[in-house]
């Protein structure tokens, strides 16, 4: 299964095959906890909205927004290749 995410807290652009079971390591703030909570708001948003999941989780969106030189970066991309859900978003669509 390829993921693709965008823009996701420090997560710049990362594609990469997921199987049934995964490790990640790797270094302290290297990016582990964003990709573990980007697959989990793809995972509740078969059941919720992407943006609500995501709130519930961090109650605002502009906390999962990468930033760089103090803006943020768009548009944000969590998508799963044949997984119901995909999340865009784009500052300009809010």
């Amino acid at each position: 299964m390829r993921v693709k995410i965008k823009n996701w807290r420090c997560i710049k652009e990362v594609e990469f095959d997921l199987s049934k079971i995964n490790v990640f390591l790797g270094q302290n703030a290297t990016g582990k906890s964003s990709l573990a909570y980007a697959l989990y708001v793809l995972s509740r948003s078969q059941r919720f909205s992407p943006l609500d999941v995501i709130k519930n989780v961090y109650s605002d969106l502009w906390k999962v927004v990468r930033r760089e030189n103090n803006t943020g970066r768009f548009p944000i991309i969590l998508i799963v290749e044949d997984f119901p859900v995909d999340f865009f978003f784009n500052r300009n669509r809010r």
